[in-house]
């Protein structure tokens, strides 16, 4: 397999085109769609490192609700300027202390993520609102990467482990072609890079709420 092949989505399309002697044309939507399933599929078997990413909220005096940047899933963790953590408080903890008061204005020590309700994406809610505009620091669980057939598009898992997604792609044609030793075969190699994954979460550092 060359290097480059997880490099994008698109140059893994073209791999499986190539390698099974697909249609160029007709076949590319179904291999995205069995490549995108197996995105969401590692995506949810755990609550990995790479699903965590560290992102900068600009906050502004007396604004104390704030709406996360997408692709969003959960917010893990509110620092202040100077990296101090803020305390995390439960929204139904929050309601009944605070309710919809946001008129104080301070030193921000306390944050909820609302519900969702109609919004795909997070909104926090800390309090007292801020006083002064500064750069905060938010660490937020990602949901998994919309795939493109298209050059750019790219996995959100760590590329020297996305051949995982070739893989469960590869075993989905082989089983749709009556390949079950091929499969059975394939599947295997799966399980070991999966369990590779779960030994390099164990090492990595992660930030718990």
């Amino acid at each position: 397999m060359p290097a480059d092949v997880t490099g994008d989505t698109k140059a893994m399309i073209d791999y499986l085109v190539h390698r099974y002697k697909m249609n160029q044309t007709e076949d590319r939507a179904k291999l995205l769609d069995l490549l995108q399933t197996a995105e969401e599929d590692i995506w949810s078997l755990g609550d990995w490192w790479f699903r965590q990413f560290e992102e900068t909220l600009q906050v502004a005096v007396g604004t104390a609700v704030y709406t996360v940047n997408e692709p969003c899933n959960n917010v893990i963790r509110l620092s202040n300027a100077s990296g101090r953590p803020l305390d995390y408080v439960e929204p139904d903890t929050y309601a009944r202390i605070f309710g919809e008061h946001t008129a104080t204005v301070g030193t921000p020590t306390l944050w909820t993520q609302l519900p969702k309700e109609t919004q795909a994406t997070c909104k926090i809610q800390m309090y007292p609102a801020p006083s002064v505009v500064q750069d905060m620091v938010l660490v937020t669980e990602k949901k998994s990467a919309t795939l493109e057939d298209s050059d750019g598009s790219q996995s959100n898992l760590p590329q020297n482990y996305r051949t995982i997604l070739l893989d469960m792609a590869e075993v989905r044609l082989m089983e749709m072609e009556g390949q079950a030793n091929s499969a059975a075969q394939k599947q295997a190699r799966v399980a070991e890079r999966i369990e590779a994954l779960r030994a390099e979460d164990r090492r990595q550092p992660k930030v718990v709420r």
